[in-house]
């Protein structure tokens, strides 16, 4: 994935879902993989669809979540 000035860098994001994925399932959950898709190109927010695949605590498969993030510019 490609950072454009109005989304994080990939490393960053993987934190940043990371963390949010420990905050709601607790310190045991694992992120398995995640992928970005732009909802929006255009205009002065941007909105990104996350697939989010988790390893959580008690739960016998992955997971999977979808989460989505608007990001605006000044």
């Amino acid at each position: 994935m490609t950072a454009s000035p109005a989304t994080p860098h990939p490393d960053d994001t993987e934190t940043v879902l990371g963390a949010a994925l420990r905050e709601l399932h607790g310190a045991g959950a694992e992120l398995e993989a995640w992928t970005a898709d732009p909802l929006t190109k255009h205009g002065k927010h941007r909105v990104v669809r996350y697939d989010v695949d988790a390893g959580v605590p008690g739960a016998p498969e992955v997971q999977h979540s979808q989460w989505v993030r608007k990001f605006s510019r000044p």
